[in-house]
């Protein structure tokens, strides 16, 4: 999600000692990482999925408008289709 922000906003994109996502990131998609930590727990982790999919399916609409990907947009929405409850 960190990469394809990245793309959105024209950031060349870092390898992971320089990340900082809370620097380079805006509001919206910080608190929504910060969201998603949880214990490694296999409720946590489908809960903390959950809660990052509007922000996914919300990047994955921005970057097929942002770029000409090989899917259709269909096929990615139903993609997230099959986790989403």
């Amino acid at each position: 999600m960190m990469q394809a922000d990245d793309w959105l906003n024209d950031r060349p994109t870092l390898g992971m000692v320089q990340s900082k996502f809370d620097r380079r990131t805006d509001p919206a998609m910080r608190d929504a990482l910060r969201a998603s930590l949880c214990r490694c727990d296999a409720g946590d982790l489908d809960a903390a999925l959950i809660r990052l999919l509007p922000v996914l399916r919300a990047q994955i609409a921005a970057l097929h408008t942002k770029f000409t990907l090989a899917r259709p947009l269909a096929n990615d929405f139903a993609a997230i289709a099959l986790i989403s409850p």
